[in-house]
């Protein structure tokens, strides 16, 4: 697989699930447990696409993509192994932290559901790990 693809799953698969999670706003307050369900498929395989990459990284030295805008080396695959394991811890403490704010009425499902959906696209898009040369 080409190092362009591999970049490409890994900065567009939060952008998909968020848009998968931001389909299911239509489904009212069931949408609670689909949105769970997809929010722990994206940061899974998110950390399985990280460290994978970071695996190439190191079997290769250093990986270019895009024309040499995208670039991971020692240092990048670190930063991006790092990422990738405290964005799915906290992704996984997100749906405890959310499930008891709901109950306790600090947040409605909507807006759960909301949080659940956007936060980690953020926070994964602005930290990837993927560094200009």
């Amino acid at each position: 697989m080409s190092y362009s693809v591999m970049f490409a799953l890994l900065l567009l698969t939060p952008l998909l699930f968020s848009l998968l999670c931001f389909a299911c706003r239509k489904r009212g307050l069931s949408a609670t447990c689909t949105v769970t369900v997809l929010h722990s498929l994206g940061i899974t395989l998110l950390l399985i696409l990280a460290l994978w990459v970071v695996q190439t990284a190191a079997d290769a030295g250093e990986i270019f993509a895009a024309g040499l805008w995208l670039h991971i080396d020692g240092l990048g695959g670190l930063f991006l192994a790092i990422l990738g394991v405290i964005g799915f811890l906290t992704g996984v403490y997100s749906i405890g932290y959310m499930r008891h704010e709901v109950a306790h009425g600090e947040l409605s499902p909507v807006t759960a559901v909301r949080l659940l959906r956007f936060l980690p696209s953020v926070f994964v898009h602005h930290a990837a790990g993927c560094y200009q040369q």
